[in-house]
């Protein structure tokens, strides 16, 4: 129920599995909305991530154009 996201999405990812069990209603229900905001950065850093490579590849392949066009 911490204020900062960072912190509550940590709290998920070290209480998924086992410890979760454990948790009372209250706290279990603080867990799904952190374990929510967990999934949802992780969905989200897979995507930059892909952009990522797109570009990456984009600029490998305009250097390979432009090598090409030099021959």
């Amino acid at each position: 129920q911490d204020a900062v996201r960072a912190v509550r999405m940590e709290a998920a990812r070290v209480l998924a599995g086992e410890p979760e069990a454990r948790l009372s209603a209250e706290d279990r229900n603080a867990f799904e909305g952190a374990l929510g905001e967990y999934i949802a950065g992780q969905h989200y850093n897979a995507a930059f991530r892909y952009l990522a490579y797109l570009h990456t590849f984009q600029q490998f392949r305009l250097a390979d154009s432009i090598c090409n066009a030099c021959q």
